[in-house]
This record gives structure tokens, C-alpha cells and sequence, in this order.
């Protein structure tokens, strides 16, 4: 999996009368997602589970995979991370991602998707394919200020990357922009 550094603290928002923090997995949950600069929600699609814990040891504390399946065996599974992008524009925020990835995977393939524009939202997606890496991504790169948000599908095989793309898509459409007035006392905790 492909991942950037930059920690993640997750939490799962249960909808009750009081706000109830959960961890581990949560069929159709939502969570908020945060850190230095950015705070924003994300809502597991219908038949998918969100997990803080998962891809926890990976660096990654917000997965996204079907009910019945796993994170490390899921067809398809989906996850969010977050990149300073400092003040690069978008399009040098995806360059500078496409010449990373393709450091390491030279016959990296990479196309341009159909942006996700939703309220004053806008996903500029790409897609990634590489023999040498043997996955099928599509990448939804979210501009929140000061941070960049990183909503990935992954699949080992083309159906199951085919057949996940409108679950994709679901979830990019459910980001909601909190906050970017986070401050971290004693720093993202991994």
C-alpha cells in the first residue's frame, strides 16, 4: 500500500444522544479524522466497514473495507490520508505524488479521472496502474487548506477495482470540511 507519513488520529462518531467516541471496526460508520491543521469527516459506504485499527500499524488509521472482508484481504479496500502541501498548488501537490510513486515504479501508468465536485468540493482523481506494483488505484486529492486530503481505492484485480469505483466515489462525496483550526498539544500520536 501506498501511504504518506503524515500521522492520522481517528475517532468514530456513533449517532445517539450524546456523542459516544468507538474504535475498531464500524459497519457504515462515520469518522472524524484529524490532526495539525485539518479536521474533516468521512462515512463508510452501504456494505463497507470503517476501521481505525487495521491499518493502524501501516501508518494509516482510517480503512475502509466490505462487511465480510478484511483490510489485509479485502478485493478492494479504500483508505484516507492527509499530505502537507505547504503552498503548492493542486496540481503541483499531484505531480509531485505521481513523480514520488513513480520513483519507485517506473512503468507506473497514470490517467486522469472525472473530477468528484460536490457542494464547494472538488476531487481532482487520478488513476494508477503499474505492472511492477500490481494494483489498480484511483486517487481523489482534496485541496483543505494548509493540508492535502488523500482518499485512495486499491485492488489487486481490474473487476474488483471496477466493481468498487461508485463505493469510491460515495466516499469521497461524504468528506465533510471541519475544521483546519486543530492544534495537536503534544503532537499527532501514531
Amino acid at each position: 500500500m501506498r501511504y504518506s507519513l503524515t500521522s492520522l488520529l481517528f475517532g468514530i462518531l456513533l449517532l445517539c444522544s450524546a456523542p459516544v467516541f468507538a474504535q475498531g471496526p464500524q459497519p457504515g460508520g462515520t469518522g472524524l479524522i484529524y490532526g495539525t491543521n485539518h479536521a474533516f469527516t468521512l462515512t463508510a459506504p452501504k456494505g463497507w466497514v470503517l476501521d481505525n485499527e487495521a491499518g493502524a500499524p501501516e501508518g494509516i488509521y482510517a480503512v475502509f473495507y466490505r462487511e465480510g472482508e478484511s483490510w489485509k484481504d479485502g478485493t478492494a479496500v479504500m483508505y484516507v490520508n492527509t499530505s502537507g502541501k505547504a503552498d503548492r498548488s493542486m496540481e503541483e501537490w499531484i505531480d509531485e505524488d505521481i513523480r514520488d510513486f513513480n520513483t519507485d515504479y517506473p512503468d507506473l501508468v497514470v490517467k486522469e479521472g472525472n473530477d468528484i465536485v460536490f457542494g464547494k468540493v472538488r476531487a481532482l482523481v487520478r488513476y494508477y496502474s503499474s505492472k511492477s506494483y500490481g494494483q489498480n488505484e484511483a486517487v481523489a486529492y482534496i485541496n483543505a487548506g494548509k493540508i492535502g486530503v488523500i482518499i485512495v481505492l486499491t485492488s489487486h484485480n481490474k473487476p474488483g477495482f471496477d466493481k468498487a469505483l461508485g463505493d469510491f466515489e460515495k466516499l469521497v462525496r461524504s468528506y465533510q470540511f471541519v475544521t483546519d483550526k486543530v492544534e495537536m498539544k503534544n503532537g499527532p500520536q501514531k
